[in-house]
């Protein structure tokens, strides 16, 4: 697990980085990697990769290391507003309000 989460974390500011990619980087098919996660984190893969995604920008949005939509960008998604969405998902509150709420 540890060598999929550097490879994400290698790969997080691309947001063409999906399933398939994680594949080709792990030599394993997809119904191989897909048990893997799923035995360990109960996710499916792009579920995973996603809060993997969200945890980095939960610590960015604590540092304040841009604006919301910079952190979006950084973090490999291409809408602010769906990032946002997708952040109040699984953290609550809006990346602002995560912000504002953490001084």
């Amino acid at each position: 697990m540890e060598k999929i989460i550097k490879v994400i974390e290698e790969n997080i500011s691309d947001s063409e980085f999906g399933v398939d990619q994680l594949c080709d980087k792990m030599f394993l098919g997809q119904r191989q990697l897909y048990r893997k996660i799923n035995a360990i984190t109960g996710l499916t893969v792009s579920e995973f990769i996603k809060e993997i995604r969200l945890k980095r920008a939960e610590q960015l949005v604590l540092m304040k290391c841009g604006t919301i939509s910079e952190i979006a960008y950084k973090v490999g998604f291409n809408d602010p507003k769906y990032f946002s969405k997708c952040f109040k998902q699984q953290f609550g509150v809006t990346p602002a309000q995560y912000s504002s709420k953490q001084v």
